[in-house]
């Protein structure tokens, strides 16, 4: 199968990468092989929203493909939810939920495939978020959203994002 790809469009502010992104995003829509995903992470309510967002996102371009499409997703967001750390049961729990994410992850990969369609997600105002919002749609793009058939574009500043990152971790170290 395909692996998940990022792809950054990097410019200066005002340099038209909010135009490229929205010229990329017709072509794809009129193509038919792709799902197009319009995710903004500046909408979440809180920090910690950011990846549920995310995903409910997803979930809902992929409901008019596949019938399953909601209880997959859930599946997969309840797998992803911390358990309260420190506890002498805490190492069971995350072995169990080790195993219940990659489950529930396989089965996203599995509808995706099922589908047969590329899913891009499109992320403007990367350049606008804190360096904890960043760092939340960081782990989507690596880890937790980075599905087979999966492809990020990205359009941002990156000297903003490199200096908000830079203090946000000489903050975090402290």
């Amino acid at each position: 199968g395909l692996t998940s790809y990022s792809l950054g469009i990097t410019g200066i502010w005002g340099a038209g990468k909010t135009s490229m992104l929205n010229l990329l995003k017709r072509h794809l829509e009129n193509n038919n092989l792709c799902i197009v995903v319009d995710f903004n992470p500046r909408r979440a309510a809180d920090v910690k929203f950011i990846q549920h967002d995310f995903l409910a996102a997803i979930c809902s371009a992929l409901k008019t493909y596949h019938t399953g499409a909601s209880h997959v997703m859930t599946d997969y967001m309840k797998a992803l939810q911390v358990l309260s750390k420190g506890t002498s049961w805490s190492k069971v729990f995350d072995l169990i939920r080790t195993q219940d994410i990659d489950m529930s992850r396989k089965a996203v990969e599995k509808m995706i495939h099922t589908i047969g369609k590329k899913i891009v997600v499109i992320i403007d105002d990367f350049d606008r978020l804190t360096g904890e919002e960043i760092v939340e749609v960081l782990k989507v793009i690596g880890n937790n959203g980075s599905f087979e058939r999966t492809f990020f574009v990205s359009a941002y500043d990156k000297d903003y994002v490199n200096q908000v990152l830079k203090a946000y971790f000489h903050e975090t170290t402290e």
